[in-house]
């Protein structure tokens, strides 16, 4: 029964976090390992929900702390209110981040990391959090 309770609080607790800063202004950790890490071999991801040209999207971040470059491969995916994954994974993003810099999706910038709701959602209200998906990271030589 105890066990029971945590776990619900647990859950409860993450759901409403999560839920309030995806509609904050604040960049959310992107979970890049099961655990829900959003820190892996010195890189950092997060995503923050915005509006480019009146269409929702999704801005992505990765900061590189190494001091050398790193690829990076993922696909993207797209949690809903409604506890359902939305992805493409035939759909694989490429990107090499230079050592000690941060890539940042942006309104007219490197379109890789903006990524439109309506190519995965039908209703932008239902978005939830935003996941990169297989991230693999490379050392560059």
């Amino acid at each position: 029964m105890i066990r029971s309770l945590l776990l619900f609080f647990t859950v409860s607790t993450f759901l409403y976090s999560a839920d309030s800063k995806a509609q904050s202004t604040d960049w959310t950790p992107i979970f890049l390992t099961v655990r829900g890490n959003h820190i892996v071999s010195g890189l950092e991801g997060y995503f923050q929900k915005g509006v480019c040209n009146n269409e929702d999207v999704v801005f992505v971040k990765f900061v590189n702390t190494n001091p050398y470059a790193v690829a990076l491969t993922w696909y993207n995916a797209i949690f809903t209110h409604e506890i359902k994954w939305y992805y493409n994974a035939d759909d694989t993003k490429s990107l090499t981040v230079p050592a000690a810099t941060t890539a940042e999706g942006t309104c007219g910038g490197e379109a890789l990391l903006v990524i439109k709701l309506s190519d995965f959602i039908s209703d932008p209200n239902q978005f939830k959090r935003y996941c990169s998906v297989e991230l693999t990271i490379s050392k560059v030589n």
